[in-house]
C-alpha cells in the first residue's frame, strides 16, 4: 500500500471528546479504517479580567467558540458569594462589566461557570 494524506474539517465539533477515523475503500472493494484520533474541544478560548486592581468596576472579557450561558459570581477569600450574574454569551468576543464599587478593599475571585468549564480569576479591590 502507498501512504496517503487526508485532510478533513469538522465544521461543528461537539464540546468535550471527539473521536475521528478515516474509512477507505480500495478500487478492489477492500475497506479499511485508520486508527481513532481523539480531540478534546472546550468552549472557552480566552478569558481576561481588567483593571486589576479595580476600584469601581471590572471587565471580564471572554472569547467563545459557540454561544453559551454562564454563571458569573464574585466570591471573597472565604468562598462567600458576594454577587451572582447569569449571562447569555455570544460566540466570539463578550465583555461582562461587574460593579465592585461597594466591595470592601481586599482580594476576591470572579468565577465563570459554563457547562464545560469553570474558571476562577483573582482580583484586588482598592
Amino acid at each position: 500500500g502507498s501512504n496517503s494524506s487526508y485532510v478533513a474539517w469538522d465544521e461543528q465539533p461537539e464540546f468535550g471528546l471527539n473521536n475521528y477515523l478515516v474509512k477507505t475503500t480500495e478500487l478492489d472493494g477492500t475497506i479499511s479504517f485508520s486508527q481513532i484520533e481523539s480531540i478534546v474541544i472546550n468552549n472557552l478560548s480566552d478569558i481576561t479580567l481588567y483593571p486589576n486592581p479595580a476600584s469601581k468596576e471590572i471587565n471580564v472579557s471572554i472569547n467563545l467558540l459557540k454561544a453559551s450561558e454562564a454563571a458569573v459570581t464574585i466570591t471573597d477569600m472565604n468562598g462567600k458569594i458576594i454577587l451572582v450574574n447569569n449571562k447569555k454569551l455570544n460566540a466570539g468576543s463578550n465583555t461582562i462589566v461587574l460593579d465592585v464599587a461597594n466591595l470592601a478593599k481586599g482580594t476576591y475571585f470572579v468565577n465563570i461557570n459554563t457547562k464545560l468549564k469553570n474558571t476562577h480569576l483573582k482580583f484586588t479591590k482598592e
